[in-house]
């Protein structure tokens, strides 16, 4: 990882990979260049959190049913990057429940007045991905990193110049610093892209939904580094039933997605242990998903995405893990 330190009170570990996504939207085609371009570093309003991001990100300032008032989304060679930020009337208690399949977790770590904690993907998973949390008393902040490649410039790049109440959570590339703008996360709006796909109304689904039994789940095949993949910017709680989601009992299920080319969702298939009016709540969320279509060069191409769903004692939260660039993300 050429060197690449995380920052804590009482020790300096070694970060052994790095997460990302891909990115190009439609007609958005994220930025292509050297590192040596001039980045955009995104701060909020009381510098609890600051990340660069390569030209050309886009913007979802659009409050959440879920509490998220902002995101933002980088693109760079194969990388995806994300920042999410989620009022929340308990995210320290949060940051305890949350749960990321398929990754090693870190246990809660402070920085400031902020706590942390840090999936990263395990070494079984044909992606590297990175997924760091931080609450502070009325915020939940997410940073998302997803790439085919761990160890390249961009990534680097990214992750060590990630700051925590205003202090260095890996190692600082100093030859980076000079290589960025400024810009406070108060004064952005939604990209005209993502306003237009938010105001689009969602068709009759007109695809097919099979049902399997979580044991047959098997991951899509990988597709190629350069091809972003699909963004999802509304996926539906799925509605459960008063007495079922009363039973204190835990619900899991893995959605496989064909979101196709022409932004609507095409067919659907259900893996899951937990019950028949479970799978068919998830499968009526999945069909209302609201995405960027994934890129290749030039053109939207359909691409098959793996969303997991996750009922606890009558809380429903939803966790987007992106299982492959042509399957797929990590609340």
């Amino acid at each position: 990882m050429g060197g690449l330190f995380m920052k804590t009170k009482r020790t300096r570990a070694i970060v052994m990979a790095i997460l990302i996504q891909s990115t190009a939207i439609g007609t958005v085609i994220f930025g292509q260049n050297a590192t040596e371009e001039t980045w955009t570093r995104i701060e909020t309003d009381k510098k609890e959190v600051s990340a660069t991001f390569p030209m050309d990100y886009i913007v979802d300032s659009k409050k959440r049913w879920n509490g998220q008032t902002v995101r933002i989304i980088g693109f760079k060679k194969g990388m995806l990057v994300e920042l999410k930020v989620i009022q929340d009337g308990d995210p320290k208690g949060r940051l305890n429940r949350i749960d990321v399949p398929d990754s090693e977790t870190s246990k809660v770590f402070k920085m400031g007045d902020l706590s942390l904690r840090r999936f990263v993907s395990a070494k079984t998973q044909p992606r590297y991905f990175q997924k760091i949390y931080a609450a502070s008393n009325s915020r939940l902040f997410i940073l998302n990193v997803d790439a085919a490649i761990g160890d390249q410039p961009e990534v680097l790049r990214f992750l060590g110049l990630i700051k925590f109440s205003g202090e260095q959570l890996f190692q600082p590339l100093e030859k980076y610093a000079a290589l960025e703008k400024q810009v406070s996360i108060s004064s952005l709006e939604s990209s005209p892209v993502v306003t237009e796909l938010l105001a689009r109304k969602v068709e009759k689904y007109a695809g097919k939904i099979d049902y399997r039994s979580e044991s047959q789940f098997v991951r899509p095949p990988a597709a190629k580094v350069d091809i972003r993949p699909v963004i999802c910017f509304d996926i539906p709680n799925p509605t459960i039933p008063r007495a079922l989601a009363m039973t204190g009992s835990k619900m899991s299920c893995r959605v496989m997605v064909n979101h196709l080319s022409t932004g609507q969702v095409g067919d659907i298939t259900v893996y899951s242990e937990s019950g028949k009016d479970f799978s068919r709540a998830c499968a009526d969320a999945a069909q209302k998903i609201k995405f960027l279509p994934a890129w290749d060069g030039d053109k939207n191409i359909d691409f098959v995405d793996v969303h997991y769903f996750e009922v606890r004692t009558a809380i429903v939260t939803t966790t987007l893990i992106q299982v492959s660039p042509t399957t797929r993300r990590v609340p």
